[in-house]
């Protein structure tokens, strides 16, 4: 059965009069500041953007200064010099935004040196243009990869004994979810970052970091219904905050109800908040509403030319409706903003991949992944560029790099399977499905995915249970109508069969009429001939005469087995 995301949903009191609004505008500056004395820059642009997102105008607070060590240290930490600043403050600090600077710093430093042993990176570095397919490297490790045993960062153990007996406020139990996280212990991460949002919901690096700690469902309920239970006796802040990371999480799983709640509640809340707009964009992207993304995401670029987050997620839909002219002019105006952007060298790199040129392609992600190691898209879409050169190992170890980075996305876990099915290690495939299956249970081409490997294995029960979910998604398409209908024959129910194939035969004239042609003809014509065939068995000729003669589209080989039937049936009929 398909998950129920009653629990996904919960019912928030959130205020978005022009009144809450004013309210919350001080309260974002106030986080503006803390942020970035903090190092939290991402997060302080996002509390920025957020504050203008409101449209209304407020008294501005008083903003307690840093104190000179962190003013040093702050300076240090923004001009990328980790060690100083961390040096500078010293063990001892009282300051709780200065100690965390240092902490952060430290943090920073210990992902550096990570970065240094890397031998993902280091392989990176050595682009080959002529040889960026791996075709003929070592197919035991065709990217250098060590995704479960690579380098961590030597800092952490450090960090985290400072940070136990130091004063502990949201900001020191967000570094304690990152380094939990970073460990190995997700369980441990959810938990101490749901303490940090609850005390301190401002920090939007905090919310995320929470979101790549959701691997499951289960975690994602879990987390959803504590939270709700906690923020109810909370600020109207507190709900707006919980309600913009719950469009984020339920994104790939429950996509309708965080497009519900950004139309009705946080668009009106933030009028002019990009990010939102964008967010909407991927939901309806995913959800193949190729229409209405695509004006969401040139309504961004015209109201924020410059503004390059997301911009890949739109070159992904530029890419998939094969829009090509669109794709370069995106690609040349990314290059001309900013060359040296992770997004950058994603959207050139699906650019010469809708070209065909892929080993150009790989050669663009790589240099994200030089300048972001952990740049998602990028470790997925490489492994996509992989499969398509015949490379499907190289295709593996970059779709386990991207699962080390976020297991809570489906589509490397979907990839993977694409890719053990190649191999033709259908088991693997089938593990591997579910695993993505597991994260976004209303995808249709999961379920066909799996329903095809089942069939490679001849495990046909569990083939009908798949392809009837898929039937059920996609409200009886006649492609896995068709489907049913040959599996229920293969596995000699005929009852069922005749039901799946009659629903299938029936929709011809529908399809006839929307569409001039296509695969969608095929599998009613085939569902046609089948019953055709079926009633010439049971020498019900009338019906066999009926169905023969409805098939007029199909092979060579259908069409004469068809006019076969019909002159069969006819003179059967004619002498009875």
């Amino acid at each position: 059965m398909i998950a129920d995301y009653d629990c996904l949903q919960p019912q928030m009191e959130l205020d978005i009069s022009l009144a809450a609004r004013v309210e919350l505008g001080p309260l974002l500056e106030r986080a503006y500041w803390e942020l970035s004395n903090r190092g939290l820059l991402i997060a302080a642009r996002w509390a920025a953007d957020a504050a203008a997102g409101l449209d209304v105008t407020w008294e501005s607070l008083p903003l307690a200064p840093l104190p000179l060590k962190g003013m040093q240290a702050k300076s240090y930490f923004d001009n990328r010099e980790y060690l100083r600043a961390w040096n500078i403050v010293g063990e001892g600090c009282n300051d709780l935004p200065t100690l965390f600077l240092r902490l952060f710093a430290r943090y920073h430093a210990g992902e550096e040196r990570k970065e240094d042993a890397s031998t993902c990176t280091n392989a990176l570095l050595n682009t080959d243009e002529d040889n960026s397919s791996g075709i003929n490297n070592n197919n035991n490790n065709l990217l250098g990869l060590k995704t479960s045993t690579g380098p961590v960062n030597p800092y952490l153990e450090e960090i985290m004994a400072e940070l136990v007996v130091s004063e502990q406020d949201a900001f020191t139990k967000y570094l304690r979810g990152i380094i939990y996280r970073a460990k190995g212990q997700p369980d441990r991460a959810r938990e101490i970052l749901m303490e940090s949002v609850t005390e301190y919901p401002y920090n939007w690096s905090a919310w995320l970091e929470l979101k790549s700690c959701l691997t499951r469902l289960i975690d994602t309920e879990e987390v959803i219904t504590t939270l709700s239970q906690k923020f109810k006796s909370l600020s109207n802040g507190h709900n707006v905050m919980l309600a913009l990371f719950l469009c984020h999480a339920n994104e790939e799983m429950d996509p309708a109800h965080s497009a519900r709640v950004l139309q009705q509640k946080l668009f009106k809340f933030f009028p002019k908040l990009s990010s939102l707009l964008t967010l909407l964009a991927r939901i309806y992207n995913g959800e193949g509403q190729y229409t209405l993304a695509t004006e969401l995401f040139e309504r961004v670029i015209k109201e924020d030319p410059y503004r390059l987050d997301d911009l890949d997620a739109y070159s992904n839909l530029l890419y998939v409706t094969e829009q090509k002219a669109k794709l370069a002019y995106l690609a040349q105006h990314v290059e001309a903003t900013c060359k040296y952007r992770t997004e950058s060298c994603c959207i050139v790199a699906n650019y010469y991949s809708l070209d065909e040129a892929h080993e150009k392609a790989v050669v663009y992600y790589k240099r994200a992944l030089v300048m972001n190691r952990n740049y998602l898209a990028a470790w997925t879409l490489m492994g996509h560029e992989f499969i398509e050169l015949g490379n499907p190992q190289a295709a593996i170890e970059s779709y386990r790099a991207a699962i080390s980075i976020a297991s809570y996305d489906f589509r490397p876990w979907f990839g993977l399977g694409q890719a053990y099915e190649v191999l033709g290690m259908h088991y693997y495939g089938k593990y591997y499905f579910q695993r993505a299956l597991a994260l976004r249970p209303g995808d249709v081409r999961l379920w066909d995915a799996l329903g095809n490997c089942y069939e490679l294995l001849f495990q046909d029960h569990e083939a009908l249970n798949a392809f009837q979910q898929a039937f059920d998604i996609s409200n009886g398409d006649v492609y896995y109508g068709y489907r049913l209908g040959t599996l229920y024959d293969r596995v000699r129910d005929y009852e069922l069969a005749n039901k799946y194939f009659t629903a299938c035969a029936e929709q011809a004239d529908k399809i006839d009429s929307e569409r001039e042609e296509g695969d969608a003809n095929e599998w009613p014509s085939r569902a046609q001939l089948w019953l055709a065939q079926r009633a010439l068995k049971k020498r019900d000729y009338i019906t066999a005469l009926a169905w023969a003669t409805k098939v007029t589209r199909g092979t060579r080989d259908m069409l004469e087995e068809a006019r076969s039937i019909e002159h069969t049936a006819r003179v059967a009929a004619e002498t009875t």
